[in-house]
C-alpha cells in the first residue's frame, strides 16, 4: 500500500488560501519537506540501454548529444547476472535488480521506479516486481529522462532522486543522506547531491588518476551553509596553505525539487557547463542553490559500471567487501 501523505501537502493542490492548514508552531518549514518526511519521495534508476542488433550485443556503445556525451550499453549488459562466482550470495541477480533493490532499502520513499527507452529493460524489471516505464529515445541525459520520467509514470511527489543504473555499489546509506536533507534542512535548496572527504591517500589516488585521465573524477567546494560554490575537473581547493579544509570528490548522483527539475530542463547549456563537461553547472550559473550532503562510504569501494569490462572488477568487488543489501 502505498504510504498516505498530508493532503494539505500535496504540490500544486493547496486548498484555497482561507482553508489552509499550517504545521503547529514550525512555519519555518515548507510542505515539500514535511511531505518528504512522510514518505513523499520518489527514487528513479536510469537504465540507459538502447535496443541494439544481436551482432552489438555486449558491445560498449558511444553517442554525443550535442555538448553531453552519453554512454548506452546493450540491453545483454544490463540484464546478465552479476557476482557470477561460487562465493556470491545471489549469483542470478543482474545488475539492475541489485540497484533496484539498493533503493528499496531506503525509507522515506513512496515510490521506486525504472525508466528506460527499452522495452527489454521494461520486462526484465517487471519480471522481479519493480515499476518500469518507456521514455522517449529524444532524452539527451539522465535530467532529461528524469523530466521525463515525471509525466511516464504519472509521479506526483515533491521530490525526485535520479539514480543511475551503473551504480551498482552505492550504499543505500548515500540515497538515504539524500532523502533525509530533503526532510530535516530548514533552509531552501533547489538540489540535492553527495560529496565524500578524500583522505591523504585518496587523494593521491586522484592525483595520480588524472595524470592518465585528466578528465576523472570531480571536486566540489561549498559554503558554510554547504551550498555548492562550484564542480570541476580540476582539484579544488588549490592547496597554498594546508589545514584548513579537505577537499571533497563530488558523486553523481542528484535530487531535485519537482519545480527545480522542471526548470533545470528548460534552462540552455550554460558557458561553464560547456567548458567542463559538467551538468550541475548549468544550475549554479542560473542561480539554483545545489545542496551538498557529505557522505561516508565506510570503507565500501566507491565505482560504477561504466563500460562492459568493469562487469568483473565490480563483481570481484561485490565477492572481497559482501553484499550491500540482502
Amino acid at each position: 500500500m502505498r504510504p498516505r501523505a498530508w493532503p494539505f501537502l500535496r504540490a500544486r493542490q493547496s486548498p484555497k488560501r482561507g482553508n489552509r492548514r499550517k504545521p503547529h508552531k514550525q512555519p519555518e518549514l515548507t510542505h515539500f519537506r514535511v511531505a518528504l518526511s512522510l514518505h513523499s519521495c520518489h527514487i528513479w534508476l536510469e537504465t540507459s540501454a538502447r535496443p541494439s542488433p544481436p551482432e552489438q550485443c555486449g558491445r560498449y556503445l558511444e553517442r554525443k548529444a550535442s555538448h553531453v556525451h552519453r554512454h548506452h550499453y546493450s540491453c545483454s549488459l544490463w540484464i546478465q547476472p552479476i557476482a557470477r562466482q561460487t562465493d556470491a550470495t545471489d549469483p542470478s541477480t543482474s545488475m539492475l535488480e541489485r540497484i533496484w533493490r539498493i533503493a528499496k532499502a531506503t525509507t522515506g520513499c513512496s515510490r521506486v521506479v525504472i525508466s528506460t527507452e527499452d522495452e527489454r529493460i521494461v520486462k526484465h524489471a517487471m519480471s522481479f516486481g519493480a515499476e518500469a516505464f518507456l521514455t522517449p529515445d529524444s532524452c539527451r541525459n539522465g535530467s532529461e529522462r528524469c523530466f521525463a520520467t515525471l509525466e511516464a509514470a504519472n509521479i506526483t511527489e515533491d521530490a525526485i532522486l535520479n539514480f543511475q543504473g551503473d551504480a551498482v555499489l552505492t550504499p543505500p546509506w548515500v540515497l538515504q543522506a539524500m532523502i533525509d536533507e530533503f526532510a530535516l534542512a530548514k533552509d531552501g535548496f533547489d538540489i540535492v547531491t553527495p560529496a565524500t572527504i578524500l583522505d591523504d591517500t585518496m587523494l593521491r589516488n586522484l592525483v595520480e588518476s588524472k595524470k592518465a585521465n585528466p578528465a576523472s573524477g570531480t571536486t566540489v567546494v561549498f559554503d558554510a551553509k554547504r551550498n555548492a560554490l562550484y564542480f570541476s575537473k580540476m582539484i579544488l581547493p588549490y592547496m597554498r596553505s594546508t589545514g584548513h579544509t579537505s577537499v571533497y570528490r563530488h558523486i553523481g548522483l542528484y535530487g531535485y525539487r519537482r519545480e527545480a527539475l522542471e526548470r533545470y530542463v528548460k534552462l540552455a547549456p550554460s558557458p561553464l557547463e560547456l567548458t567542463e563537461g559538467l551538468e550541475q553547472l548549468r544550475a549554479l550559473e542560473n542561480g539554483m542553490k545545489v545542496r551538498i550532503v557529505t557522505v561516508d562510504y565506510q570503507g565500501r569501494t566507491h565505482a560504477s559500471v561504466d563500460a562492459p569490462d568493469d562487469v568483473k572488477i565490480v563483481e570481484d568487488i561485490i565477492n572481497k567487501e559482501g553484499e550491500l543489501v540482502s
